[in-house]
């Protein structure tokens, strides 16, 4: 019984494998039909909710949005949280499973979220989108250090999905998310290596990965600023500055000949 139990774990796992490979290779079609394979494989195989099949949930929601399918995306994000929210309804309050439900919220339940949002948003449904933003936040900021990449992809969209939804015009909020980030980005130190089990071939491969899904991860224009997007960002407000520094001198010089 143990083996064929094993063995059933095996096929899923190999299922998932080959749907992230497809959506690493950018062949949409065929990780939406491994995923769903593996979403149906792993129900059959596991008795109760399990971050497994949120998981296959969530890859399929990532195959759907890439391949610019936003309705499908949002009914699979959507049905990837009332599936972690099924998970977390049966736990206990051992303090082992609260480390293992934290974890859960970092690696699941908090992506699953950012991409839900940013589903919302492609979609225009801005109100709906600024609850969950604001979900995302609330479970984010406690769960992830400052510095962390997904945190900053957080406010950074927040940001743009305020600016691009006019909502709350004359509020500050998006500036406050934009500070957010900044300051978020400021904490980031990137790895000075890979992982040791990474080897130089596999990094095409992972590049490759970070493509389909990474506008659901940053704020739409990665998770760092060049100095040209910055002073795009900025130009009119420099121009002011600029003007307002010449129209001083012209006055101080002005000054001067009256004297």
């Amino acid at each position: 019984m143990q083996e064929n139990s094993d063995q059933k774990r095996q096929e899923f796992n190999l299922l998932l494998a080959q749907a992230k490979d497809a959506l690493v290779e950018t062949n949409f079609d065929e990780a939406e039909s491994k995923y769903q394979a593996a979403l149906e494989f792993g129900r059959a195989l596991f008795s109760e909710p399990c971050s497994e099949t949120v998981s296959c949930l969530v890859g399929l929601g990532d195959s759907y949005f890439a391949a610019t399918k936003f309705e499908e995306a949002r009914a699979a994000f959507l049905e990837a949280l009332d599936e972690f929210e099924r998970i977390e309804s049966v736990r206990t309050v051992d303090q082992a499973e609260k480390t293992h439900d934290q974890t859960l919220q970092a690696s699941v339940k908090i992506p699953a979220l950012l991409k839900f949002a940013k589903t919302l948003t492609v979609l225009k449904e801005y109100s709906d989108a600024d609850n969950v933003f604001a979900e995302t936040v609330a479970l984010a900021e406690p769960t992830l250090p400052l510095g962390n990449p997904i945190l900053t992809g957080i406010y950074e969209a927040y940001a743009n999905m305020l600016a691009e939804g006019k909502l709350d015009p004359g509020t500050e909020r998006e500036e406050y998310f934009r500070e957010k980030a900044r300051v978020c980005r400021g904490k980031f130190t990137p790895p000075k290596r890979p992982p040791a089990n990474v080897t130089r071939s596999d990094l095409p491969k992972l590049r490759r990965a970070e493509k389909p899904t990474a506008a659901l991860f940053d704020g739409g224009g990665g998770v760092f600023l060049s100095p040209m997007v910055w002073l795009a960002r900025n130009f009119k407000i420099l121009l002011i500055l600029l003007l307002v520094s010449v129209g001083r001198m012209l006055l101080r010089i002005s000054q001067l000949k009256v004297k």
